[in-house]
């Protein structure tokens, strides 16, 4: 009886505890839209920051920049192994002497009751105080929640480097939390842009989680997105704050200020000087009046052969659908566009693999379509020799089912049509596969490899191709690659001998003769269980491929890293055309137009 009773008793406690953090939780600060600023407020006190010793941000002088028109933004990192970058935007920003600088910031660590939130807070720096502008612009949209900046390094890293250069500026700070809607973002967008001698400043950091070179292919979409302002694609770009960044972009579109200086563009990798996998990218810069720069850049990563049947749905089934390309989420997301060589067909049909591993027919459970659209892959080749396993009925079901997760395809096995052409950046990308195996309609690709190069596009032919095993491309694929690119293709990218092949260039033309496994299951021999992804960063008038070699782990896709790296590269290269052997090694090849 006496157990029952402290029992009831604690269910009590809890339920008042509950009670009272629900009520008692911050709530958004209603005032009314018009009035910007209060005259008075109470401070809260900010006396902790990532570096305390005062001489961390002081250092050496670095010079302004000398731009034409009058500085309205910008954008820092807040990762302070690049603070001399920080730096640059600051000092650039010291002639102007603002009244006061917005700070926009990610939520970390998602804290506090509101979506956008700021507080009256006194930052106590190594250098000296930091004052807020008190009160608050939106009628409950923005809320007042100092507990949230305890801690929070995009606004308290950047506290010090605003002391410094700039020592009477006030600092109105904001944080963003991811699910902010554009509607709120819009309507606080037009209150801070009634604001005079005030420059709004993004702390930001960009591509995380990734190889020093994969960072910079990702950074490539990001600067497109900046430069162009455009606002939808800052939803699709690997930046630490999605909303923040677009606020930031409003308010200075609303401002007439959409010229942007690009001051770096860098990241831990490459200033540690180490191949690592957990690169964190940094871009800064200022925004000047004046317009955007035309949108002109498309960025799209392929893979080769990727099979979700057999071994490989086995263990799908064990450890969860995203189980091959946990390690890579990051590197799907944020690209125009994604693709690979589907090995097989989506059909409602048992698997015979799973059951008889020697029988070679494939069939992938439906429903993971919209896992992989989800993790952001958006174009399928099935020209290869397995898009026939069950027939029309089974090639036509995987056409329909991947439909219906707005997944496009190309190809089909009897090299019958089916190309597809998406438009991004300003360009217009047509795939066209092709299947060796097949032997019927080559033609026919030549013709549409021809008719699409007419209409202006960038032609990319996948073909399903070569022999098995070889790690060095034989005399037909050589022949068909320059037949290709004599109709009009713009790159070549092969599927099927599930090895790396030699990378070859014709007419400045790039041809990746086969990139391998990408998810599969023949984890018979080093070479089937390495694979390459090509970045492929698009502009006006340069092409630069990135490669991202991996090894596939029990079906699982792992990005490679130092050493491991160098000696991928290395046997590649050794193979390759003597035109490309030195980006090869480097990782990063460029094409230039002439």
């Amino acid at each position: 009886m006496k157990h029952k009773a402290v029992y009831f008793l604690g269910i009590i406690f809890l339920l008042f505890i509950s009670f009272f953090v629900f009520f008692q939780r911050p709530k958004p600060v209603l005032v009314s839209p018009k009035v910007l600023f209060k005259d008075t407020c109470d401070r809260k006190l900010i006396t902790e920051f990532s570096v305390m010793d005062p001489a961390f941000y002081q250092g050496e002088t670095i010079p302004p920049k000398i731009l034409e028109e009058k500085i309205l933004g910008g954008i820092v990192n807040h990762h302070l192994l690049a603070k001399e970058f920080v730096d640059e935007v600051l000092v650039t920003l010291k002639e102007q002497q603002p009244k006061r600088i917005v700070l926009i910031s990610p939520n970390h660590f998602n804290q506090g009751a509101g979506d956008i939130q700021t507080a009256d807070l006194l930052w106590r720096s190594p250098v000296g105080e930091v004052k807020t502008p008190c009160g608050i612009l939106q009628e409950g949209i923005v809320s007042n929640e100092p507990l949230t900046f305890l801690g929070e390094h995009g606004v308290s890293n950047i506290i010090p480097f605003i002391k410094k250069y700039l020592p009477d500026t006030e600092v109105l700070p904001l944080v963003v939390k991811e699910r902010t809607d554009f509607a709120s973002l819009d309507t606080v967008a037009e209150s801070l842009a009634s604001l005079e001698n005030t420059i709004f400043l993004g702390s930001f950091d960009f591509s995380h989680e990734l190889p020093p070179l994969v960072s910079e292919f990702r950074d490539q979409k990001s600067l497109d997105v900046i430069t162009s302002f455009d606002l939808a694609g800052t939803d699709n770009i690997a930046v630490d704050s999605k909303r923040g960044l677009y606020l930031l972009l409003k308010v200075l579109e609303k401002k007439g200020a959409q010229n942007f200086s690009l001051f770096r563009n860098s990241n831990s990798g490459f200033l540690i000087k180490e191949d690592i996998t957990d690169a964190t990218s940094y871009i800064t810069g200022v925004f000047e009046r004046g317009l955007p720069k035309v949108q002109s850049v498309a960025n799209i990563l392929f893979f080769g052969d990727m099979m979700l049947d057999r071994n490989v749905a086995k263990r799908m089934l064990e450890y969860g659908d995203d189980y091959p390309f946990s390690n890579i989420k990051h590197l799907l997301q944020g690209n125009d566009i994604v693709g690979a060589n589907l090995e097989g067909v989506f059909t409602e049909n048992d698997s015979i693999a799973q059951k008889n591993n020697k029988i070679l027919r494939f069939t992938f459970d439906p429903p993971l379509v919209n896992e992989l659209a989800k993790l952001g892959f958006t174009v399928f080749s099935q020209a290869n020799n397995h898009t026939n396993d069950f027939g029309l009925k089974g090639l036509d079901s995987s056409f329909n089912i991947l439909e219906t997760a707005r997944l496009l395809h190309f190809g089909n096995y009897f090299n019958d049509g089916f190309s597809v052409t998406r438009s991004v950046g300003g360009k217009n990308i047509t795939f066209i596969g092709f299947n060796e195996f097949s032997y019927k309609n080559y033609e026919n690709i030549l013709k549409d490899i021809t008719e699409s190069k007419q209409k202006g596009d960038f032609v990319i032919v996948v073909p399903h191709w070569g022999d098995e095993y070889q790690v060095v491309a034989n005399t037909k694929q050589k022949k068909l690659a320059r037949e290709f690119v004599d109709a009009g293709a713009d790159m070549v990218i092969g599927a099927h001998p599930h090895v790396v092949q030699d990378i070859d260039i014709y007419k400045d033309k790039l041809i990746f003769y086969s990139l391998g496994n990408f998810v599969f299951d023949q984890d018979f021999s080093k070479e089937t269980t390495e694979g390459l992804g090509v970045g492929l960063s698009l502009e006006k008038n340069i092409l630069r491929a990135y490669l991202i070699p991996f090894d596939i782990k029990q079906s699982q896709v792992v990005l490679k890293s130092g050493e491991a790296v160098t000696e991928f590269l290395r046997r590649i290269s050794s193979v390759s055309s003597k035109d490309l052997q030195e980006q090869i090694l480097k990782g990063k090849i460029e094409v230039y137009e002439k």
